[in-house]
């Protein structure tokens, strides 16, 4: 959101032009869930990559 009178004009023109798009669906945030559990995906974990060897710190004793 924004404190600013000239976006919200800009926004409500946004919503207007989106729900003018036949089939598109514009949905809460609940509702994109709701539609997400009713899928049939695998878990997906992202875990950072550890880096392929040690960098030295700057101004660390060992440096």
């Amino acid at each position: 959101m924004s404190g600013r009178a000239s976006r919200v004009v800009a926004l409500e023109t946004l919503i207007q032009r989106a729900q003018a798009i036949p089939g598109l669906w514009i949905a809460t945030a609940e509702e994109i869930c709701t539609w997400v559990e009713t899928l049939d995906l695998r878990p997906v974990v992202h875990r950072p990559h550890e880096p392929p060897f040690s960098t030295p710190v700057a101004n660390s004793p060992q440096s």
